[in-house]
């Protein structure tokens, strides 16, 4: 089994637990008093689809709320899984659920096992639940981020930075000891006073003891 295949699995989980997580949702429920007809989950699709603004049909979400693959070949599509997490109330959601699987949560499990049980037939869930458990891989932390334009900005800003840090073990070390002393370098920087930053730094090392912090 390839590992595309098992994230996808993965996908699809989390689409169809948040799309059925969706009722509980205080705007959703505003959302249904509002509602002319009671139409039970189909309401949910109504709404999802309608917060997404249609880039996925309704009978597409349905497939994902049932967790029934989108075809043969693609358990669930990059753009309709996408088109779900783009939005921030649903990716919000979904972090929660997540991690509520991650922390053995009561109250999360007990409505994601339910769910599981009662409303989808996928015979796969239960065996990737266990898996996502242990699992670091979070899906939603990717739209969530692209989505955020002055987050992704500051990454990219700073990834040279954070590329040359974890370089070595050499460098994580004398980061490390910056870091202990962040404090030290704020001052510095409310004196605006960079030039006579080694300076500085020697004397509070003499001063204080430390050793071996600035050749």
């Amino acid at each position: 089994m390839s590992i595309d295949t098992v994230e996808q699995k993965e996908k699809l989980l989390l689409a169809s637990i948040t799309l059925n997580f969706v009722e509980d949702l205080e705007e959703f429920k505003e959302y249904q008093e509002y509602s002319a007809e009671e139409k039970g989950y189909k309401a949910i699709l109504e709404y999802v689809a309608d917060m997404i603004d249609d880039k996925i049909g309704v009978k597409t979400l349905e497939k994902i709320f049932q967790g029934n693959p989108s075809t043969t070949k693609t358990l669930i599509s990059d753009k309709a899984f996408n088109a779900i997490f783009e939005n921030e109330l649903f990716s919000e959601l979904s972090e929660k659920i997540y991690e509520g699987i991650q922390n053995n949560d009561k109250e999360i499990m007990n409505k994601v096992t339910n769910i599981i049980e009662h409303r989808i037939e996928n015979k796969e869930f239960p065996k990737i639940l266990e898996k996502m458990k242990k699992s670091e891989n979070r899906h939603y932390a990717l739209p969530m981020l692209l989505q955020n334009e002055q987050l992704l900005t500051k990454v990219l800003d700073y990834l040279p930075l954070t590329e040359k840090i974890f370089g070595s073990e050499d460098n994580l070390e004398v980061f490390c000891q910056v870091a202990e002393r962040l404090e030290l370098f704020k001052l510095v920087n409310d004196w605006e006073d960079w030039d006579n930053l080694e300076e500085f730094i020697k004397t509070t090392q003499t001063r204080n003891g430390f050793d071996s912090y600035c050749d």
